[in-house]
């Protein structure tokens, strides 16, 4: 894969009523560009009940999927355990390994992470703090609206027969 540049991905997840409502929110910078490329939010429908941990990873998972393959990234991060877990790829095969039975829809995160660093040249995981770096204060908050954005409708069902009974 030809290496294509570094881009800064901004990513924060956050739930509220005990995960009912879970957003994930992202902006990306060029290195060194003082405007974003883009920024991004969305509802996290994946699983009934989301989790900080699931949302801290939908999020990252987003917005390296929003970047074009072949980027050296810098993901900023507030999660400290996402930051662990993207070390190295060692440690995303054995977070898969180690929920995939016991915590499926976890598993299944860990498993979108690692597909989707593997799309780019290298990904480095640092910290941020949303109350020091405004670029992370956007991911926040485009992370709430996110979370609070109206669900996908469902598909509407065509028209019941309903049976008239005399009276």
């Amino acid at each position: 894969m030809a290496k294509q540049g570094t881009t800064h991905a901004y990513s924060d997840g956050s739930v509220f009523h005990g995960g009912c409502n879970a957003g994930s929110g992202w902006v990306l910078y060029a290195e060194g560009a003082t405007q974003p490329l883009r920024s991004r939010s969305r509802r996290i429908n994946e699983t009934p009940r989301a989790t900080t941990t699931l949302a801290e990873i939908y999020a990252a998972t987003d917005a390296l999927n929003d970047i074009a393959r072949g980027h050296d990234v810098i993901l900023h991060t507030d999660d400290q355990d996402l930051q662990r877990a993207l070390r190295n790829t060692d440690t995303l095969r054995e977070r898969i390994e180690r929920h995939a039975t016991a915590r499926p829809v976890l598993g299944g995160a860990y498993t979108k992470l690692y597909n989707a660093v593997a799309r780019h040249h290298s990904v480095t995981a640092v910290y941020s703090d949303a109350d020091i770096c405004p670029r992370m204060r956007m991911a926040h908050n485009l992370a709430r609206e996110g979370a609070f954005a109206s669900p996908p409708s469902a598909p509407s069902l065509p028209p019941r027969a309903v049976a008239m009974v005399p009276r």
